[in-house]
């Protein structure tokens, strides 16, 4: 079913895309709004109401065609011919229809030299294409070569034995093998010279108990005069927690880093740089601010680590934070305060009013050929008083129900609703929704 507008639609200079007029097989009766169009699907031509009778659109039209030299105007009835001339040639197409010109554009004839299929090794000949000569349009005409000579090597490339590169050389991922160790400050340098230089690096020994200081391989790390020597950038990670050297607790996962060398049975915290994971729970309190509710919300902990045991309390309003307190159901919601309560029905917000000027809330004017019908939504039978046509949303239906589309405005406490013409009292109606 079309939609129904019953006033003019101003689309403000706004593109309309995918855009089709009707279709019909011959001229429409009735009309009487002059520059109406349809598309008839008989004659397969646009036509458009002049006020009196249809025409075709675009019946007379003219267009101007040039080359380089000469500029024609073409109009209706005129033939154009198209001539092939320099290499170019053309044809009516003869299938499907004869209804297109096709341009074809000719080859040309030319010789070329026979290809060469030498291999040839350094001072040989070989054949290239020196020069192609072509026509006044572009067409080539000829192919020339010539022969050239791969040139000596000699001086190239590097000797296997002694020699000087001018350029650097990419390896590709390879290695280079068999290198003495460097002489020079520009001497290229083997892994083991390099490894020998480089001292401080960290070094992971093994895991420990950070209490008894047992390693896990074997050995002890901080107790008894057979304590392990240490060197520096010696590396071990805590596998069980305890007292590292009496003194510092450590837990499983941190780790110690060797900052000074020290011998068998002399090492000392001091010799270490302890590298923690995570901190341990050392101490919690309770507190009763920033709540209303009353208790201790932690209400059990170990001493430096292990659990905590923590209680929620229920939201009670204001700032405090907490969880869902009970009592809600299907029919409540909880306020700011905390409280559950029954929301209240206010009634409907919407009205269906019929526009009949004979309603002490319509009124009808006639002005330039378009019907107002004004509906005062303040009036007792609508909203009440303090309602407002601009918080009002409007739908304009027929008495069947099928939605049109007029133009409507807003006023204060007026909902202005205007149709082309002078339709009738309770030929339209409107669905009213308020959202003051």
């Amino acid at each position: 079913m079309a939609i129904n507008f019953q006033n003019s639609v101003s689309l403000n200079n706004i593109p309309t895309l995918g855009f089709a007029v009707e279709n019909l097989t011959g001229d429409p009766a009735g009309v009487t709004q002059e520059g109406s169009i349809y598309y008839n699907t008989v004659s397969n031509i646009l036509k458009i109401y002049d006020g009196a009778v249809w025409t075709q659109v675009g019946q007379n039209y003219n267009f101007t065609i040039s080359d380089a030299v000469t500029t024609s105007n073409i109009v209706k009835g005129d033939t154009i011919v198209f001539g092939g001339v320099n290499g170019i040639t053309t044809s009516i197409n003869p299938t499907p229809l004869n209804d297109y010109v096709r341009i074809t554009h000719d080859n040309i004839t030319r010789t070329d030299p026979p290809p060469t299929t030498d291999t040839p090794a350094f001072g040989g000949n070989f054949n290239v294409v020196s020069s192609v000569s072509s026509n006044a349009q572009g067409h080539i005409t000829a192919v020339q070569t010539t022969a050239v000579t791969i040139p000596d090597p000699s001086g190239t490339y590097l000797a296997l034995s002694g020699g000087t590169m001018t350029g650097p050389i990419a390896m590709g991922s390879n290695l280079i093998t068999g290198l003495s160790n460097p002489a020079s400050a520009q001497d290229a340098a083997t892994k083991a010279y390099v490894d020998s230089l480089v001292t401080g690096g960290l070094t992971f020994k093994d895991g420990f108990d950070a209490g008894s200081g047992a390693i896990v391989g074997g050995g002890n790390l901080t107790t008894g005069g057979s304590r392990v020597a240490l060197s520096v950038g010696d590396f071990y990670v805590v596998t069980t927690s305890g007292l590292f050297y009496g003194s510092v607790l450590l837990d499983v996962g941190d780790s110690v880093i060797c900052k000074t060398a020290a011998s068998q049975g002399t090492s000392t915290v001091a010799n270490w740089v302890i590298v923690q994971s995570d901190e341990g729970v050392t101490q919690f309190s309770s507190s009763n601010s920033m709540t209303a509710s009353t208790g201790q919300a932690i209400t059990s902990q170990t001493a430096s680590v292990g659990s905590v045991t923590v209680q929620s309390f229920a939201y009670n309003g204001g700032s405090n934070v907490g969880h869902v307190p009970s009592g809600g159901d299907s029919t409540r919601f909880l306020r700011g305060d905390g409280t559950w309560v029954v929301p209240t029905d206010t009634g409907a917000l919407g009205k269906r009013i019929v526009l009949n000027s004979a309603l002490s809330y319509v009124t009808v004017a006639d002005a330039g050929g378009i019907r107002t019908f004004t509906v005062d939504v303040s009036n007792a039978a609508v909203f009440g008083s303090g309602a407002t046509a601009i918080n009002t949303k409007c739908e304009v239906i027929t008495a069947a129900g099928a939605t049109v589309y007029a133009d409507i405005t807003r006023s204060s406490a007026n909902l202005s609703v205007a149709f082309v013409g002078t339709p009738a009292n309770s030929t339209y109606e409107v669905l009213l929704t308020y959202v003051g």
